[in-house]
């Protein structure tokens, strides 16, 4: 069912804080009406829909707070993804520094899962050194009645590098994650390499399935 696939590609937003928070920055943006639009690639590295996700209804802390993600999404002929109002809405309470999602109704979650980024974008924190493995989290996500809980694993900083983003020169990280999703249906297993920076969250993304096969890339667009 896919139901299992679903929750493997979640993209939360709550911000728990790390041992040294006081020295470092969260890396996903956290400000109201910031928008970054994504182009999404499949599994045979071709062009296959694209999406702006804009923050609304931002408040609290990094504790304890809630903010909205607003997709707009769009297929490979930039065609809306919905019809009626073509808009996806994920809402994210961080309640003690632990992450709650609420997904929109389950039709449109079902369509858009892949262009929402895999991993856990809101324990990341920068800057950071190359080689250092960073802790364990979870996520608790709701759909209807349907529950799951994601474990993610095996984080390690892999590279580093500057990237030219629209004008500014922003330092980038590149972190592995292993997505474990528990849901009613059973488990799923997937891994996504991810290029993180301040402001911005995830630059790019590629996510492989359990057996190593790429499932598609998302990268930020970048004007040149």
């Amino acid at each position: 069912m896919k139901l299992r696939f679903l929750f493997t590609t979640l993209f939360t937003t709550a911000l728990p804080m790390m041992a040294n928070a006081q020295t470092t920055r969260p890396a996903f943006p956290q400000k109201e009406g910031v928008r970054l639009n994504y182009t999404h690639y499949d599994s045979t590295d071709e062009r296959d829909a694209s999406c702006t996700i804009t923050l609304r209804n931002v408040s609290g802390d990094n504790t304890n707070g809630s903010l909205e993600m607003v997709y707009n999404a769009f297929d490979k002929d930039g065609k809306p993804y919905f019809s009626g109002v073509n808009e996806f809405t994920m809402k994210v309470d961080r309640i003690k520094g632990q992450t709650y999602i609420t997904m929109d109704k389950m039709s449109k979650t079902l369509k858009i899962t892949a262009l929402i980024t895999a991993g856990d974008a809101s324990t990341i924190r920068v800057p950071m050194t190359v080689g250092d493995t960073l802790p364990d989290t979870q996520i608790f996500t709701t759909l209807g009645i349907f529950k799951a809980t994601l474990t993610i694993s095996d984080k390690k900083v892999l590279d580093y590098k500057v990237i030219d983003i629209n004008g500014h020169r922003n330092e980038c990280w590149l972190v592995h994650e292993k997505v474990l999703t528990k849901t009613p249906f059973g488990t799923d297993v997937a891994t996504a390499d991810t290029w993180y920076s301040e402001g911005i969250g995830c630059v790019s993304q590629t996510v492989y399935d359990e057996k190593g096969e790429l499932k598609g890339k998302l990268k930020l667009d970048i004007k040149k």
